[in-house]
């Protein structure tokens, strides 16, 4: 199965050919070695040299960042001149390849890698397999250099072309925007909606003001009782309330009578 190829460019080239070049490279190593992985991740950045990278084989991990495959390619002016590649340096039989400019160095590079990601390994054995496919790449590469390079122009063309539009409508609206005209339309939108939301704030008002009103009425007669109800009368064996009450309850005293003997010191 393809695995889905996840590119991520913090190199000083421009994102879309930086993509075009490696899932150029990516497919031809995909029609060599099948990748079982997915998604694969790959990085490009900067180096002050030619290029480099890494590549780590299937089932040993990623680097701390999370990426299968790192290419780094250098400046253009690192290209002037044809530059040789080989790692006949270590063993003499290794093939040798001439680099003409940085895209074919992006292609050589990303199939190496990309080589080394879906398992070839070891070390005379891997890396001449991986140097054929980057060798590989580059000679694909070379026979639809004029289609693949025009493929970049178009892309990048219609990018910035898209932009550049952007960018004049984004001018063209400000600029209105600043003018009188522009200032007067603006007032008078924002005119219309504020009368807008005074309407809306006026019925709120309106609205809550009857609901308080409403509100008061039955807070003061949920407080006070009603008119014309007596108190409650007290139980019956409940003891009297006040002294006035429990002498209005006794036997009235009566007042001696006319019969009654008087006293001696009066009769004498």
């Amino acid at each position: 199965m393809k695995p889905e190829l996840k590119i991520t460019n913090r190199s000083r080239y421009d994102d879309l050919e930086v993509d075009i070049l490696v899932r150029f490279a990516f497919n031809s190593v995909h029609q060599v070695w099948p990748i079982e992985r997915s998604p694969l991740r790959i990085k490009i950045t900067n180096t002050y040299k030619s290029w480099g990278g890494y590549g780590y084989i299937r089932g040993y991990g990623t680097d701390t960042e999370g990426f299968h495959a790192c290419v780094r390619i250098g400046a253009p002016s690192r290209f002037i001149n044809p530059r040789r590649i080989s790692y006949d340096y270590k063993w003499k039989d290794m093939p040798v390849m001439f680099l003409n400019n940085y895209r074919e160095a992006l292609v050589y590079v990303a199939a190496h890698e990309l080589a080394h990601s879906a398992g070839k390994s070891g070390r005379k054995d891997g890396e001449m397999r991986c140097d054929f496919a980057g060798q590989d790449a580059v000679d694909q590469y070379r026979k639809q250099q004029a289609e693949i390079d025009s493929l970049i122009a178009g892309r990048i063309h219609r990018r910035d072309d898209r932009q550049s539009k952007t960018e004049q409508r984004h001018a063209t609206r400000n600029a209105f925007a600043k003018s009188a005209a522009g200032r007067l339309q603006k007032s008078e939108r924002m005119l219309t909606h504020w009368k807008r939301r005074a309407k809306i704030a006026k019925t709120k008002i309106n609205r809550y003001q009857r609901s308080v009103v409403a509100l008061r009425k039955s807070a003061a007669r949920a407080v006070s009782p009603p008119a014309g109800s007596s108190p409650p009368a007290a139980p019956q064996d409940s003891p009297p309330s006040c002294p006035l009450e429990a002498a209005a309850d006794r036997p009235p005293v009566e007042p001696p009578s006319d019969s009654a003997p008087r006293c001696a010191s009066q009769c004498g």
